[in-house]
């Protein structure tokens, strides 16, 4: 007995039948205590990537504004709140399963220390017989002993600077009149009628236009409808892709920790354990997918706002010009009106300020109408997101509840 004893401590190896070895059972209870403390590290790794999504450094990319209030944005916002509880949750839960398990582990060692070794493959026997078949490379007597992280997955958990400039011009409609209107601070038509308009800034000058034309400051309503935090939905896109390569290299430190042990730990124990955790794997694998899916559309969203601000900014300006002309035109026929001469040239002005008018509202409607179809292309990408986070969380409600993960027998 006190020869079993010793050869526990050392390590419960393998039968030889006929000079080969028989890799029912095996095992080294110093590898089985390594790769708990790799499966341990995996479960901190987790709670990285829920700090990483509430790290302040991050918060423009995942705590985006809410205060704006478009509808756009708010349909934006509000299925990017989702999103952002749905990770954490699935990442709060693979860690859980990863920190019990490695507890299981860390007992299974102790037992596996001080145990004999009939008793250890009796209690091995009592496993279903695995399907697995034998471990690649081959069987070592001494330990294999590299239970090393393959790779520093938290390294990809790195702030992601965004182009401060790229949407510079998203909400900001009523800038891009004021600046736009300034072009004609020196027109000679402003001289014709002196103080009256010396009084008035290019600014005011567009307003008082646009009063001809529209019951709405079409430059406030548009600026509504595509303003919201749209630089920090795209710095998002680029963070769901730092959380996809982070569980990417997770899931491949696991995989190199089931690798390193089964060359060492055999039987039906060993098997059911590496099985468990290469499924943890999978599931961080398919993680991985989606948060992948998750910036690609998160980019699409963000790149269609642009664009469409673009457009509204081309919009406003054309609705600017015919402002100015309208409402120049507009001064000058109620100068010649009240003069009591010129009706040819009131009548002219009153034409052209309802050409222009007319001209406005098509080009207010048609920038209407655009964003309404970008909203509506937005609103499938939301959808997409939505499928890929709740399928993490379904995946991930598969394994057994935290208390019931990795379960070995002799613990």
């Amino acid at each position: 007995m006190a020869h079993l004893h010793t050869q526990a401590r050392r390590g419960i190896t393998a039968s030889r039948i006929g000079g080969r070895v028989n890799m029912s059972f095996s095992v080294h209870p110093a590898d089985v205590a390594g790769f708990a403390k790799l499966i341990d590290r995996a479960a901190e790794d987790m709670q990285e990537g829920i700090a990483y999504i509430d790290n302040k450094a991050n918060e423009d990319g995942f705590d985006v504004e809410e205060g704006l209030i478009g509808q756009w944005w708010k349909d934006a916002y509000g299925n990017h709140t989702e999103r952002v509880h749905e990770v954490k949750r699935f990442l709060r839960k693979v860690g859980g399963l990863l920190e019990v398990s490695a507890e299981e582990l860390k007992k299974s060692a102790k037992y596996y220390q001080v145990t004999d070794h009939e008793q250890a493959v009796q209690i091995d026997s009592t496993y279903p017989k695995s399907k697995r078949g034998n471990p690649d490379g081959e069987y070592a007597p001494a330990s294999a002993g590299d239970f090393r992280d393959a790779n520093d997955a938290r390294g990809k958990l790195k702030p992601l600077e965004a182009d401060p400039g790229f949407f510079d011009v998203i909400g900001k409609a009523q800038n891009w009149a004021e600046g736009h209107a300034e072009e004609f601070q020196f027109n000679g038509a402003f001289k014709t009628f002196g103080t009256a308009l010396d009084m008035l800034s290019p600014t005011a000058i567009v307003t008082e236009g646009c009063k001809l034309f529209f019951d709405v400051d079409p430059f406030g309503e548009l600026a509504n409808l595509v303003g919201g935090d749209w630089e920090g939905y795209l710095k998002c896109a680029g963070l769901w892709g730092n959380l996809g390569e982070f569980c990417r290299l997770v899931a491949a430190n696991i995989n190199h920790g089931t690798g390193s042990i089964s060359i060492t730990w055999t039987g039906n124990a060993a098997d059911a354990a590496c099985v468990y955790f290469e499924e943890i794997a999978n599931l961080l694998d398919s993680a991985a997918d989606s948060f992948d899916s998750l910036k690609a559309n998160y980019a699409a969203v963000a790149n269609l706002a642009y664009g469409m601000a673009e457009s509204v900014k081309a919009g406003l300006m054309f609705i600017s010009d015919l402002a100015i002309e309208a409402f120049i035109e507009f001064m000058a026929g109620l100068a010649a009106a009240e003069t009591g001469v010129g009706l040819i040239g009131t009548v002219a002005a009153w034409a052209l300020v309802a050409k222009n008018a007319l001209q406005a509202v098509e080009k207010y409607e048609k920038i209407v109408k655009a964003i309404d179809v970008a909203m509506m292309l937005s609103k499938a990408g939301y959808a997409e997101c939505g499928r890929e986070s709740a399928g993490m969380e379904a995946k991930v409600k598969k394994f057994p509840v935290p208390g019931k993960s990795y379960d070995n027998a002799v613990v």
